[in-house]
């Protein structure tokens, strides 16, 4: 095991001297997922982090993992997110195994770890609203639509056509993180996005609505964090269907939860236990109900 996590640590510095042309001094695992690894590099020009995505999770993983860090290129252009490394205009090294990319390390404190809920979502507000500012297609490398990955997620079916009626009543796309939430947030002086691999195009409802589907305490918090991140949200870009943010919140727990069942197949899934899931989308319709009628 220990010669394996060094060869993993060899091959990501070799990534990181392919894409940056620096020699790694030092390197540690930060963090082994389902589908990529990351570790935390040392060179002379300060630290990076270099993440292994594995070849065999994805067909289309190379140009996903391009379209991430083509993403990331765009918020660093607007300094709210680390510069990621790049050489010829390319994101990304190949191993046999691996598609590895990496970007600037930030020196910080997440902003989960220093703030009071209304506090974290009226900063998420202010994050998301520049990040949704205006963008070309032509600066992005084939993201996905995100409205796509929730319609395909292994939900019940009526929390599916919710989804899809939510989604159909807005055209404005923007560049959505996905999953933007207090642990992708460091404060290092001013607020910084990180991880963007859940990135995709899609309406900023959907955008708000992930942040909020992650308040899992009080129907208080639940309505603080709302107003919070709306009021900080609309006093950078007015643009916002509140109708429709209030809709998506509603169905939106279920989509986070689906990553806990992702190889359960839809004729399972309704026999799987998700009354905690339940709880938490009625808690947020409950606690959402006395801005508006959202549901129809």
């Amino acid at each position: 095991t220990e010669n394996h996590a060094f060869v993993e640590v060899e091959l990501a510095a070799i990534a990181l001297f392919d894409l940056a042309g620096l020699e790694a001094v030092s390197g540690t695992l930060m963090h082994k997922g389902r589908e990529k690894t990351s570790y935390l590099l040392e060179s002379e020009a300060g630290f990076f982090v270099v993440s292994g995505y594995e070849l065999n999770r994805e067909k289309h993983i190379q140009s996903r993992v391009e379209a991430i860090m083509s993403a990331m290129a765009w918020a660093s252009r607007r300094n709210i997110s680390p510069q990621p490394l790049t050489i010829d205009g390319r994101f990304t090294h190949l191993s046999e195994r691996h598609i590895w990319a990496g970007y600037a390390f930030v020196d910080g404190s997440l902003l989960m770890q220093s703030r009071s809920p209304g506090e974290i979502y009226g900063c998420l507000g202010e994050v998301a609203a520049t990040l949704h500012s205006s963008w070309s297609p032509d600066e992005l490398r084939s993201p996905p639509e995100l409205g796509d990955r929730l319609r395909n997620t292994v939900v019940p079916e009526g929390v599916r056509e919710g989804i899809q009626r939510a989604l159909s009543g807005r055209s404005s796309k923007r560049l959505l993180h996905g999953d933007l939430n207090a642990s992708n947030v460091v404060l290092a002086g001013f607020p910084m996005v990180i991880d963007f691999d859940d990135c995709g195009i899609g309406i900023p409802e959907l955008e708000l609505a992930i942040s909020l589907g992650y308040v899992n305490t009080s129907p208080a918090d639940i309505r603080n964090c709302f107003q919070s991140m709306v009021s900080r949200y609309i006093a950078q870009s007015p643009d916002l269907d509140l109708k429709i943010l209030g809709k998506l919140c509603g169905y939106i727990p279920w989509y986070l939860a689906a990553s806990q069942y992702a190889d359960v197949t839809p004729e399972k899934v309704e026999t799987l236990d998700l009354e905690p899931v339940c709880w938490q989308a009625s808690a947020i319709q409950s606690a959402l109900s006395e801005f508006g009628p959202w549901y129809e």
